[in-house]
């Protein structure tokens, strides 16, 4: 169902949906018993290239070209799921998957010490 390739696809802890992502932009949901598509999230600007699930399965991670890491919520219900985007506008949080923060702003000395504690490198410390 996407128009063009996929890059991603990850399976919820639970085995009842899965995420897939690709080069049209999308992250579409679907059941595994039936097949049948839940939903299309289209908030992206770039290929989406990654998604991870939390172990609860109450939530996932994606990542796209458009250099965004979001967090959704996944809501089930009796018909499907909702999915909302989870922000918390008090929270200072950096993800890398390869463990470089370069470029990093506004980060407070107690998180570049965390980050570099965790092998991160880079910024100004």
């Amino acid at each position: 169902d996407h128009t063009e390739g996929l890059l991603c696809v990850s399976f919820s802890p639970n085995d009842r949906w899965i995420a897939t992502g690709g080069f049209d932009n999308t992250l579409r949901l679907w059941r595994t018993d039936s097949g049948k598509r839940l939903g299309v999230i289209k908030d992206f600007f770039g290929a989406v290239r990654s998604v991870s699930w939390s172990p609860d399965g109450k939530s996932f991670a994606t990542g796209s070209d458009d250099r965004s890491v979001r967090v959704w919520r996944v809501v089930a219900e009796d018909d499907g799921i909702e999915v909302q985007l989870q922000w918390s506008s008090g929270c200072d949080v950096v993800v890398a998957s390869d463990a470089r923060i370069q470029g990093a702003v506004d980060l407070s000395r107690v998180n570049r010490t965390l980050l570099l504690q965790r092998g991160a490198i880079g910024g100004d410390d």
